[in-house]
């Protein structure tokens, strides 16, 4: 239990939003079943995960393009559209939109976390991916903050490459040909 909490201390700690977040969009872990004997934790933990997916889904604009792009007609009242200065109406109907989107996202998350684990083997992005019919809010959110690499590894062998070719004894080399060089060498198994 002491490994398991050293390795997760940030999310036991509730300091990381965002590893909150991914969390709970991978479906083997989603109900923070590895908080052992510590409900108030684990509710207040899914309660944060889910505020900022509601904050990622709210800035990034992803709930209103999926409704906008289902062709549900969201807006109720066609006579007062084209009303320029019914600013009442404009301040209203944004937030019924806003409110009706986020109960989507509400009722896509107690799906979510109603579903059983399975026991497969794919990570939580691709399997959002495989169900994004079931779960277009989530599958969305996950695209958007899981699209980082999770290493490093392409660009520092570029660095080793160019300092293989930057020596000593090639000091007096200029920037684009140890560009050139290093794109060669980088690339030399697709060019034969």
């Amino acid at each position: 239990c002491n490994s398991i909490k050293e390795r997760f201390k940030l999310i036991f700690e509730g300091k990381n939003d965002l590893y909150l977040a991914l969390t709970i969009l991978d479906h083997r872990y989603k109900n923070f079943e590895f908080v052992k004997n510590n409900e108030n934790l684990k509710i207040r933990l899914r309660t944060k995960a889910i505020d900022y997916l509601k904050k990622i889904a709210l800035q990034n604009n992803i709930i209103s393009k999926l409704s906008n792009n289902s062709g549900k007609n969201t807006n109720s009242r066609e006579q007062t559209k084209d009303d320029p200065f019914n600013f009442d109406y404009i301040i209203e109907d944004s937030i019924t939109k806003s409110n009706d989107n986020m109960d989507d996202l509400d009722i896509e998350l107690k799906h979510w976390s109603e579903e059983t684990y399975s026991g497969d083997k794919i990570d939580g992005l691709e399997y959002l991916s495989l169900h994004k019919n079931r779960y277009p809010i989530l599958a969305n959110i996950a695209r958007l903050i899981c699209h980082i690499p999770a290493t490093s590894v392409p660009s520092e062998s570029l660095f080793s490459q160019a300092g293989l070719v930057c020596t000593n004894l090639r000091n007096r080399l200029n920037y684009q040909t140890i560009e050139t060089i290093t794109f060669i060498k980088q690339n030399m198994k697709y060019l034969s």
